[in-house]
């Protein structure tokens, strides 16, 4: 055993760039980690129905209260979610005062219901409960929502002119217990945000080769540079585990770097993989830390193996593993709502000889398009626009499907996406939906070995169902690059593939993608509907405070409203500028290779494979057999093969990671 130091710094923005950061830290374009300085307030998550309402006129007033810990900030302007006809003031009253008089003015395109906001001063604001009041003495007054749900209990309803209020009977008639979509956001530093490492192999730092040595974790330091102003800290974390990503079986929980060292695990030869965590703090929301660079230092013990002279690598096919910082609920293979909708319209039927995994995703989006007849129009002679029983069905495929086939409810795009997308889910394929201007969906492709945007429902035209997808230089693109080049107007190499062409790629481009992309961060609407938009999405502004939102200072070219700033949309939450939040990979084994014994190497495979069910691993000229994901190869004289994939549960099998060696 021999003692040696092994040292990785991370700084400025590329490398702050590879780390998960939650949505309340910014990574500055100079490379540095600080403290988003906004903060929403938000007691619903914007589930409503499209009827849950509230008109506020005359003597109906309407109260939100949010709770404070410090007022002192930067500025503040609250964000209600109204409708009104006519420009007619709107009062708003904070804690008592008149702060503000607005006047609705269409500031989005397509939409008279709209996310409003209103500035007012923050010397209104006080420390504790504040109260915004919402009146109007017009002579049509403004419509509010509701998100039905008991706690906290922060909106309240008068019903003569602020006099008395009623915290239990809100809405048009009186039914509704819940909260308005009234959110608060403030220009101030949030009291805590979290900078995550990725895993790291500390065995693998001590080589450039794929073949890490036996080590034993003797000291480690985590040391950064930075600054921490009055009453604000920058505190650092750390865990170890013994198999390449976390899991609560074989990983340590968080600790101090000095009791870690100090724990029962840290000088165990198969703890040799680790992460770092960086809490941002602060007290005071004018003031925020700021992270320069961070250097993580180790000794190991290091067992020198006389295999490194006999190996020799003649080929190294390893699929990375890239992860979001994101979670994403993954639909479960058991979910019995999953096998009806196969069953029910015979899917198998509709992929049946498809030659390859992309042709799949092709002929179920032309099939899902095909299930409408007008669903984009007006469709008089089916008793109007929503059908004949008036209903615009939430996001659960079969439903939608169901009352399609009858004719009764609306079909339009968000239908068409989640449709398409628990089809995909249905035979095995993972899929995601994907939202802008226009609802469309993503699949992932093993062959293409990315996320790409597939639309099978931008085309109102049921003559000609035009569905299509795009390429750059002969390669499909996923959705954030089709973002990006309309963002960017960058449209070279770019063809829109459709056998019915509707639009050019540019066209299409600067019609979906005005300067804003959302993802939705879950597919397993099957089983749960809850959280969602409920029966609005589509017909009313995205409201969901669940989405993943694409941080851009290019936003908005032409959906807002001439003379209305362009800007993020400040009533979601979650804001991310990282590509790897949205660009994740799904379906590949990644090798960890380490010596063992003489003649035999250790295999640790690692996956993110929704519904995964096993290792398939294919040695040198054998039949493909199941394998654990941790097993001792033993090696042969001369050329030796190592193959491995994941399968899922419906015994689809993922991408394969290659390694081939010579042994002397």
């Amino acid at each position: 055993m021999k003692r040696i130091m092994v040292s990785r710094t991370w700084k400025g923005y590329d490398d702050f760039d590879e780390v998960f950061r939650d949505y309340k830290i910014d990574l500055t374009n100079s490379g540095a980690l600080k403290l988003r300085r906004r903060i929403l307030l938000a007691d619903e998550i914007g589930r409503i129905g499209r009827k849950t309402k509230e008109q506020v006129q005359g003597d109906v007033w309407i109260k939100k209260e949010f709770l404070i810990d410090n007022p002192n900030v930067f500025s503040a302007e609250v964000i209600p979610f109204i409708s009104a006809r006519e420009e007619e003031p709107l009062i708003l009253e904070v804690n008592g005062r008149e702060a503000a008089s607005y006047r609705f003015r269409r500031e989005w395109f397509n939409y008279d219901t709209q996310w409003t906001e209103i500035p007012f001063p923050v010397e209104y604001l006080r420390k504790g409960l504040n109260e915004f009041v919402f009146h109007s003495e017009g002579s049509l007054g403004y419509t509010f929502w509701i998100e039905n749900s008991r706690q906290p209990n922060r909106s309240a309803k008068s019903a003569d002119g602020g006099k008395t209020w009623n915290y239990d009977n809100m809405g048009i008639n009186n039914s509704c217990d819940g909260e308005y979509l009234i959110r608060l956001k403030i220009e101030a530093y949030p009291p805590k945000g979290y900078v995550t490492s990725p895993f790291i192999d500390v065995a693998s730092s001590t080589t450039s080769g794929p073949i890490a040595p036996k080590v034993c974790l003797e000291s480690l330091w985590i040391n950064y540079e930075g600054i921490e102003p009055e009453g604000t800290a920058i505190e650092v974390e750390s865990r170890i585990g013994s198999t390449p990503s976390y899991s609560p079986k074989t990983w340590t929980h968080w600790m101090s770097p000095e009791a870690l060292v100090k724990g029962p695990h840290f000088r165990d030869p198969s703890h040799h993989y680790l992460q770092w965590r960086v809490a941002l703090t602060t007290c005071d929301p004018r003031a925020t830390p700021e992270l320069y660079s961070l250097t993580l230092s180790a000794e190991l013990s290091l067992e020198e193996s006389l295999d490194e002279e006999r190996i020799k690598i003649r080929e190294f096919r390893n699929e990375k593993i890239v992860r979001s910082s994101y979670s994403f609920a993954y639909q479960p293979y058991d979910e019995p709502r999953l096998k009806i909708l196969r069953e029910r319209y015979q899917l198998d039927w509709v992929v049946k000889g498809a030659k390859t995994e992309f042709e799949k995703f092709l002929r179920l989006a032309e099939w899902v398009r095909s299930q409408w007849e007008d669903g984009w129009k007006s469709a008089i002679n089916w008793g109007g626009r929503f059908g004949y029983i008036d209903y615009n069905p939430p996001p659960d495929g079969l439903l939608i499907l169901e009352l399609d086939r009858k004719k009764l409810a609306l079909g339009m795009c968000t239908h068409y996406s989640a449709a398409f997308v628990q089809c995909c889910l249905a035979v095995g394929l993972q899929a995601r939906r994907m939202l802008a201007v226009h609802a469309t969906a993503e699949a992932w492709s093993n062959e293409y070995k990315k996320w790409v945007l597939i639309d099978m429902s931008g085309d109102p035209d049921d003559r000609r169902k035009c569905t299509y997808y795009f390429e750059r230089n002969g390669i499909p693109m996923s959705g954030l690059e089709a973002y990006k080049a309309a963002l960017d107007k960058n449209y070279e190499g770019i063809k829109l593939v459709s056998d019915r062409p509707a639009w050019t790629a540019q066209e299409r481009l600067d019609m979906m993608w005005n300067g804003y992309g959302i993802m939705d961060m879950r597919n397993d609407h099957l089983s749960s509907l809850e959280p969602c938009e409920a029966d609005g999405e589509g017909l009313l502004p995205w409201n969901y405070d669940g989405w993943l939102m694409y941080e851009s200072e290019k936003v908005s070219r032409w959906e807002r409203a001439p003379g209305v700033p362009s800007k993020p949309f400040p009533w979601f939450t979650k804001y991310s500028s990282r590509d790897a939040d949205f660009e994740w990979t799904l379906n590949q084994a990644e090798l960890h290779l380490q010596y063992a014994e003489p003649g035999k190497l250790k295999v640790q495979i690692d996956t993110v494979t929704p519904n995964f069910d096993k290792f398939f691993v294919k040695i040198n000229e054998e039949e493909w057999v199941e394998m654990p994901s941790s097993f001792l190869w033993t090696l042969r004289k001369g050329i030796n093969t190592l193959q491995a994939k994941p399968v899922n549960k419906f015994g689809l099998e993922g991408i394969v990671s290659k390694i081939s060696l010579e042994y002397s």
